[in-house]
């Protein structure tokens, strides 16, 4: 790791800078670093599997992480977990339910000394796929009582049979 002095010696001059002794000098903190995440997508109403990524630096441990969507609606902040301790880390995403699109997440680590560093990506949420004729006799199987059936997030797909729908049919 490549370390920064305080203090600087200016050679032939007999002059010092910054109290450095020569003797122990003193690294400058450097702000942590986060590997990049390439960007992502998940199904809606699904989770993501963790999401790996790094921290560099030299108290790892004492990095506190902030993450967050710039799509609540989308992704809430409180539905991002983190996860891993040290340098090993990882984020699991959980959309809203019935929701679609994209949104950035954005994860920050600060370092004991208030020292920040960020990193950003793309996460794209694409509908969950699915068979209208399924559909219909999933829809038609609740009961009564049970809560309407959502098409947010639902993409239908040409179904592969040509059945009826007598089945679904009133006797």
């Amino acid at each position: 790791m490549k370390h920064l002095y305080a203090g600087f010696a200016l050679a032939g001059l007999g002059l010092a800078a910054c109290g450095g002794s020569g003797d122990d000098p003193q690294p400058i903190n450097q702000p942590p670093a986060l590997s990049a995440i390439a960007d992502q997508s998940i199904t809606a109403n699904g989770t993501s599997q963790p999401i790996a990524f790094s921290i560099s630096d030299e108290a790892a441990d004492e990095v506190t992480l902030t993450v967050s969507s710039d799509r609540q609606n989308l992704v809430a902040d409180d539905n991002i977990a983190l996860d891993g301790n040290g340098s090993a880390r990882s984020l699991t995403v959980t959309p809203s339910i019935d929701e679609a699109g994209d949104a950035f997440i954005t994860i920050v680590a600060t370092d004991g000394q208030g020292l920040s560093a960020g990193t950003s990506f793309l996460l794209t949420v694409t509908p969950e796929q699915k068979s209208m004729q399924q559909f219909a006799r999933d829809t038609f199987a609740e009961g009564a009582d049970d809560e309407p059936a959502l098409i947010n997030a639902v993409e239908f797909a040409e179904d592969a049979e040509n059945d009826d729908f007598a089945d679904l049919l009133a006797q």
